[in-house]
């Protein structure tokens, strides 16, 4: 029993951090002007320049309706452009260059946010945690990481 408590106690660590990870990046993405789920998109579309609404709908694990309007709201503010594949049908997303910026000057934001809460770890311990999570995500299925470094 006294096992599982303690197992218990690392999986609400684990949520905290992981709340308090992604309350500062909301907020780094507020100050951009943009949300942390169209990060997501920007990050997967400079990974995957070209792909499809579809792809990114799958990635995100949304309805295609909800990738559209993502999609859209991107090229809005000029951050993505459409284009065509072989089937005219098919739109595809590419980052355009005041996209690629965004993702730069919010992801160095995010390094130093991040600095904020594993600043006091060496780098030892942060290679350790990287191992560690690295394990634990193993056994998740994660097919798509949206969110890319941060």
């Amino acid at each position: 029993m006294e096992q599982h408590t303690d197992l218990l106690s690392v999986a609400r660590k684990v949520r905290v951090a992981g709340k308090e990870l992604k309350k500062r990046r909301d907020r780094n993405a507020k100050i951009h002007g943009i949300t942390s789920n169209q990060a997501d998109a920007l990050t997967f579309i400079r990974d995957n320049p070209g792909c499809s609404i579809t792809v990114l709908r799958d990635c995100i694990s949304t309805s295609h309706q909800a990738a559209c309007g993502l999609a859209d709201r991107l090229v809005a503010k000029g951050l993505v452009e459409f284009g065509t594949s072989d089937d005219a049908r098919v739109k595809t997303l590419t980052l355009t260059p005041e996209g690629t910026e965004m993702l730069r000057t919010f992801y160095s934001v995010g390094v130093e946010d991040s600095m904020g809460l594993f600043g006091d770890l060496s780098e030892e311990e942060i290679r350790r945690l990287d191992k560690i999570m690295d394990k634990i995500l193993e056994g998740i299925d994660v097919r798509c990481d949206p969110g890319g470094t941060l």
